[in-house]
């Protein structure tokens, strides 16, 4: 039997949580990681990541989130040119090192250290993300092999989980590389599923 997830179409952000989790992640309770979860394609991790930067450029100007989107975009770049995951503070240390011009991320790293000076503009904003999303789409055509479409966003998708009938399964997971833990539960007999970062 394999487990079956639903998911809700606005969680895009659990792909890439599972992805993390499979490839980085440790056992800190249960079954290993990369046991419990099947691979997540990289195109639906770039598919989320693109769709989450979209989202962003569609409301604009959002200074509570300015720091966010500034270092998930270095995030979602860093993964789609290498290929793996990477903390904030790396994915940004990279992105400055791919284009120096790009002064609103180290005022977003200077804003994760505490820095009340630093100043995140609404302008820079759009631009690395409009940056990032043009990187995207040779990116993508390129992981994906020829396939660019996304994960199913309501659909029901078997994740490769051997599974009981019924009961439960879960893991916590710790992704250090990503400063995330994760619990990961599925009530198999009611076919759902929750991910919660601890």
């Amino acid at each position: 039997m394999r487990l079956e997830e639903r998911r809700h179409p606005g969680e895009r952000d659990l792909v890439v949580e599972l992805s993390v989790c499979h490839t980085h992640g440790r056992s800190l309770l249960g079954a290993a990681p990369a046991e419990l979860l099947g691979e997540v394609p990289a195109h639906w991790v770039l598919a989320a990541g693109d769709a989450q930067l979209a989202a962003w450029q569609a409301i604009g100007d959002d200074p509570p989130y300015a720091e966010l989107m500034v270092l998930t975009a270095c995030r979602v770049w860093h993964f789609a040119e290498e290929g793996r995951h990477a903390s904030k503070a790396t994915a940004a240390q990279w992105a400055l090192g791919r284009d120096r011009t790009l002064g609103v991320v180290g005022e977003a790293l200077r804003r994760r250290q505490g820095d009340p000076a630093a100043r995140i503009g609404p302008a820079q904003v759009a631009r690395l993300l409009a940056v990032v999303r043009a990187r995207l789409t040779d990116a993508g055509d390129s992981a994906a092999g020829g396939e660019t479409e996304g994960p199913p966003g309501d659909a029901s998708q078997t994740i490769g989980v051997p599974a009981p009938s019924f009961g439960r399964i879960e893991a916590v997971c710790e992704a250090p590389q990503a400063g995330q833990r994760l619990h990961l539960a599925w009530d198999v007999e009611l076919g759902s599923s929750a991910s919660t970062p601890l």
